[in-house]
């Protein structure tokens, strides 16, 4: 089971930057209870005695706190060295504002680019050459840096992928305030000869003016308005490129996405393609019904799909202190208890769990593709992405490129999300509602809980395409 993810994930958010708050240990004591009863009366996984070994710890935790009091990245801290283990994956976070950093010139001065375990500089505007590989910050090897920030192995794969975005603070968090940053890189693969340079810090505002430089990703904002995907059509090589951005979200619905779906494969008939390139780096998920819809588009034969969700019955669930619902906002209580107990149509009580086994039967489209088709992942495809990658795969409906996703397939915590938000230090904190599960043949037919794909593009690969600011992704498949 894993640790609360407190690697926090910021929501760099825009806000009037002042100095760091300083909170009583009545404030901090108020917002570690309330931490605590929220993650007893929602987390779907513990067993009784997992949720009172966590009750204990957070309430040893609370008699820790200074009475001179302490800021909110130092109650974070607190709560990090209680080394809880709740059993979420990245689904649950710890959101913290620009508000709770120090304005001052401490940070990592310019945007990186985290591909494997090299830290690339990922800006035109810096001292350092484009694309140049940092060997080591401040006598740190980047290496070390990287495992250190992000964790390693595959059910590490999200964080690290994450990483790039939220590299000053998650260093600054880590690591404490550096005033002067001696960085030694190479400006080519080849190179031999290290070259040194010291870089001031910069504050809040020169990481917000430094981000808009930033190359990649080459695509910023996966997520924007209605359910989307981005197409690109090779006529020489009669190659098709599809781009899935999201698996959709509340409020987009099932014959919206449906209708997305008819609409860009009638165009794909209309084209006479001949390969398909799948796109679903980047993708953090969505609604776990649409994965097996966007694969019977891709099969001529009937598909099966078993998974089971459980959650703590709605009574349970705690409604002080809750904003959102879905990412939809919550007006009132009452409002918020009436859309709670929606989510839990078809759900039955079965020893103080609720539970769901969903089944569907997908027939094949009957504007299906059956030509070769490609997938591509990365450490980006995560939740309902990672389910569809089990599908392609399970199925054998052709290769898969890139590199080892970032989520499980033996169970998630998902389904529906929660956003809390604690009274006093105002640090946001996100709980999926649900543990899924799915059919065991899906697990065996993966053969690894994190899949992998069949042709890993090494960094020798990816590299050189990161240097011409080009996607490989398109470009290696579609013959570029």
């Amino acid at each position: 089971m894993r640790r609360m993810l407190l690697l926090c994930l910021l929501l760099c958010c825009c806000c009037q930057l002042k100095a760091q708050t300083i909170y009583s240990q009545k404030q901090l004591e108020e917002d570690l209870k309330t931490f605590r009863h929220l993650l007893t009366h929602t987390n779907p996984i513990l067993t009784k005695e997992e949720r009172n070994d966590l009750d204990q710890t957070l309430s040893t935790t609370i008699k820790l706190l200074p009475p001179e009091g302490a800021t909110a990245l130092a109650f974070i801290d607190y709560i990090k060295a209680s080394k809880i283990n709740t059993g979420y994956d990245d689904h649950a976070g710890v959101f913290l504002g620009e508000q709770v950093f120090p304005f001052s010139d401490i940070y990592f001065p310019f945007p990186v680019h985290i591909l494997d375990d090299r830290i690339l500089v990922n800006t035109e505007k810096a001292r350092v050459p484009f694309g140049s590989m940092i060997l080591s910050i401040n006598g740190m090897r980047t290496a070390e840096i990287v495992k250190k920030l992000a964790g390693e192995g595959d059910r590490n794969n999200f964080r690290r992928h994450k990483l790039s975005q939220a590299f000053p603070y998650v260093f600054y968090k880590e690591y404490g305030a550096s005033n002067k940053f001696i960085i030694i890189y190479k400006d080519s693969i080849n190179s031999r000869n290290e070259k040194s340079i010291t870089y001031d810090a910069t504050g809040l505002n020169g990481i917000k003016e430094e981000a808009v430089s930033a190359v990649f990703p080459l695509i910023r904002d996966a997520r924007s308005g209605p359910f989307s995907v981005q197409t690109q059509f090779f006529p020489e090589s009669k190659t098709y490129y599809l781009r899935l951005l999201s698996f959709g979200s509340v409020p987009d619905t099932y014959k919206q996405i449906e209708r997305s779906f008819d609409s860009v494969f009638k165009d794909i008939r209309l084209k006479e393609v001949r390969n398909l390139i799948l796109d679903i780096r980047e993708n953090n998920g969505g609604l776990l019904d649409v994965p097996g819809l966007l694969f019977s588009y891709l099969t001529d034969s009937v598909v099966y799909e078993t998974y089971k969700q459980k959650m703590l019955p709605v009574k349970n669930i705690p409604l002080d202190n809750l904003k959102q619902i879905d990412f939809m906002p919550t007006s009132s209580k009452a409002e918020a208890k009436k859309r709670m107990y929606r989510l839990y149509d078809g759900f039955t009580i079965t020893n103080n769990r609720s539970e769901k086994e969903v089944r569907f039967k997908r027939s094949p489209s009957p504007y299906r593709f059956s030509g070769n088709t490609c997938l591509l992942v990365n450490g980006g495809t995560f939740s309902a992405a990672t389910y569809f990658a089990a599908l392609f795969k399970s199925h054998k409906r052709g290769p898969v490129f890139g590199s080892t996703v970032g989520g499980s397939i033996k169970g998630i915590t998902a389904g529906h999300t929660l956003l809390y938000e604690l009274p006093n230090t105002k640090i946001q904190v996100t709980l999926p509602l649900a543990y899924i599960t799915f059919d065991d043949s899906l697990y065996h037919a993966t053969g690894n809980e994190y899949i992998a794909p069949d042709t890993k593009v090494p960094f020798e690969l990816a590299y050189p395409y990161f240097l011409k600011k080009l996607d490989w992704g398109i470009n290696i498949n579609a013959g570029q």
